[in-house]
């Protein structure tokens, strides 16, 4: 056998590794798919059956928690068509019993509610329940409540420039005091 035969057999030889790798490749995507899509959306107990992609107004939203003094993302599988209002919703619920294992909290007090919400012209305006306000004093508790909401709601309306945010109608600079 020549040269040009040598070639030719390790030609033959990288087509069938690459076809081989190929196949492994596309049958792991593909089983992998199938444990993916059928999932729980949190909140719900219902398991969904996934075909192609994920239902109507299931989407992931980003909340922002702090770990020590350090805020942290956690992202959450929810039901919603209204980005906003999910990320908010699950901010004000809180980590979940794991993320508090793991050191995760909140500066937010409990019980608090999201009265109102908008976005208009770039500026989203969130109105709070008084609840808010027993966050227990201190001008660094504020600050730390006002970066979990302005972080948390950055993260998920990307045409967001500014957030206003309120307790009861009041402007949070005038009802937060420290």
């Amino acid at each position: 056998m020549g040269l040009s035969g040598f070639r030719k057999r390790i030609v033959m030889i990288i087509g069938c590794c690459l076809t081989g790798a190929c196949v492994i490749f596309v049958s792991w995507g593909c089983a992998r798919t199938s444990r993916t899509n059928e999932s729980i959306i949190q909140g719900s107990s219902k398991t969904q059956k996934e075909k192609s992609q994920p239902p109507r107004g299931a989407m992931t939203v980003k909340v922002y928690f702090f770990k020590g003094d350090k805020l942290v993302e956690v992202e959450r599988r929810v039901e919603s068509t209204d980005p906003l209002k999910a990320a908010i919703s699950n901010l004000l619920a809180g980590p979940t019993s794991s993320e508090k294992s793991e050191g995760i909290s909140t500066a937010i007090p409990e019980g608090v509610r999201l009265i109102s919400s908008s976005i208009e012209s770039g500026v989203a305006r969130l109105d709070f329940s008084e609840e808010m306000k027993k966050y227990g004093g201190g001008s660094t508790w504020v600050i730390a409540i006002e970066n979990q909401i302005k972080k948390t709601v950055s993260a998920n309306c990307r045409d967001v420039e500014n957030i206003e945010i309120f307790i009861e109608g009041i402007p949070s600079e005038e009802s937060l005091q420290p």
